[in-house]
């Protein structure tokens, strides 16, 4: 029995019980306990959808930061080309050390989501497909455009 299966087992199973569980078949600490492994059966597959939206947009902030980060050094080495700004450009590059360690802090997160979005997955969960993100979710994904509509809509 695969992992999603033995969460549909479960499932079916807390379910079945439900009858009994309200008739005062089980102790208080019984009835408590089932009702919250059900509970939690059905709030697996939402956790699964968020932690992994939230680990595209650490992706997509770990990509724009490195592209600003690579600009400003482009922009630095210009500078040092010329005696007049050559200050200015070695001082651009050395504030451009902050993407290393933002970008090793945010791999690290995003490791962390991905660990719990593999845990759940193999609880049997899928992700969800009824939350969707909205306009007000944040800025959207490389590659993905929203529509003039909605950009209307969101500007009021």
């Amino acid at each position: 029995m695969n992992p999603q299966q033995s969460l549909n087992a479960l499932h079916s199973l807390l379910e079945s019980l439900l009858p009994q569980m309200e008739k005062g078949k089980f102790s208080n600490v019984q009835r408590h306990f089932m009702y919250a492994l059900l509970e939690q059966s059905k709030n697996y597959s939402q956790v699964l959808a968020e932690l992994e939206l939230s680990t595209r947009h650490l992706k997509e902030a770990l990509g724009e930061t490195e592209n600003a980060a690579n600009t400003l050094l482009s922009i630095a080495e210009d500078l040092q080309r010329d005696e007049r700004t050559e200050d200015v450009g070695l001082k651009i590059s050395e504030a451009c050390t902050f993407q290393d360690i933002v970008g090793q802090r945010l791999k690290q997160v995003q490791k962390t989501l991905h660990t719990y979005a593999d845990f759940l997955a193999l609880m049997g969960t899928t992700p969800s497909t009824t939350s969707v993100p909205t306009l007000s979710s944040g800025p959207g994904f490389t590659g993905e455009v929203i529509s003039q509509e909605d950009a209307d809509r969101l500007m009021g």
